[in-house]
């Protein structure tokens, strides 16, 4: 790798991170994203790996051993790109992935359950998207712990089964999304959240100041909730659908024979689907199958027992 205005021969960094006196990486890093829409990968490729000492400014360092290694990645408005040390985002993402297993464990008790879910998260991610929860482990976990007694969390995944709807670390909760997507639903989960706690604190009198003070907040929240609503269509699920499915293997024969258990002739469509085709089907029943499997017809939001569930 040879040595660039913003890098180091060995691709760190030459550029600060955020030095008032001089070109600073979070000032340029801020304006790739913003202008050319950059994600921190690719600002990387451009600015250099992010590497500097643990100074106030964040001083750019020639000799390794002076400095840290750093994460970047997306942040909010006001701050675009945001950084910690690689360290502790390492550290973080262990912890992070350990309490999201014990949710799961506890949402999902059934290991068979969970091990299929990951099977299908490996192969959603293998297509290059990320998996996602439909209905959002975390909220339906929160969900299970309002509950006073077992009995209630049964009740509330039986009403959850009942009315069609996914649940848990299971292989139908999972549907494939871009970061993109993913990052919008999360956004808009958390407005959610925010418009559930303010719907809380009501003013009873609809005609005091107080009141239409409220409302005019009340919009305000709702307005950022359908800011970060992406609609996706059918046809761009069963395409995602067929990509991941296109990956795994179709049986133990060595040729299609148009039963399901040839190499090349069966093909399952959706989340623990039980129905094979070949491919002599028509377009029409392919995506009238796939479509009815993954309920695409109340994708982007649904009414589970405790709330509203929002999708991407």
């Amino acid at each position: 790798m040879s040595e660039t205005k913003f890098k180091f021969a060995d691709g760190r960094t030459k550029l600060p991170w955020n030095d008032p006196n001089k070109t600073s990486y979070k000032e340029l890093a801020n304006q790739l994203k913003i202008n050319k829409g950059m994600k921190p990968a690719e600002i990387k490729t451009v600015l250099g790996k992010p590497y500097w000492k643990t100074d106030k400014v964040g001083s750019a360092v020639k000799d390794p051993t002076d400095g840290i290694p750093y994460h970047i990645k997306a942040g909010g408005e006001k701050n675009p790109i945001i950084r910690s040390t690689l360290e502790s985002r390492q550290r973080n993402r262990i912890d992070g992935l350990k309490i999201r297993q014990q949710d799961q464990r506890e949402t999902t008790p059934d290991t068979k359950v969970r091990k299929s879910a990951n099977i299908r998260k490996a192969y959603i991610n293998k297509a290059g998207y990320e998996a996602d929860h439909i209905a959002t482990n975390k909220r339906v976990l929160e969900g299970e712990r309002s509950k006073t007694n077992l009995k209630e969390v049964l009740k509330m995944r039986q009403a959850f089964k009942d009315a069609g709807l996914p649940y848990g670390h299971s292989q139908k909760n999972l549907q494939p999304l871009t970061t993109k997507e993913n990052s919008a639903k999360e956004t808009q989960e958390k407005h959610m959240n925010e418009l559930f706690k303010h719907k809380a604190e009501e003013p009873k009198n609809k005609d005091t100041k107080s009141w239409k003070k409220w409302d005019k907040e009340k919009k305000a929240i709702v307005k950022k909730i359908e800011s970060k609503f992406i609609k996706i269509r059918p046809s761009e699920m069963i395409k995602r659908e067929l990509a991941i499915q296109a990956l795994k293997p179709n049986g133990n024969g060595k040729n299609g024979n148009g039963n399901g258990n040839g190499k090349n002739g069966g093909l399952k469509i959706g989340a623990g689907s039980s129905n094979s085709f070949n491919g002599n089907l028509t377009k029409p029943s392919l995506a009238d199958e796939a479509f009815k499997h993954l309920q695409l017809e109340s994708f982007h939001k649904i009414r589970t027992p405790f709330g509203v569930m929002p999708r991407a």
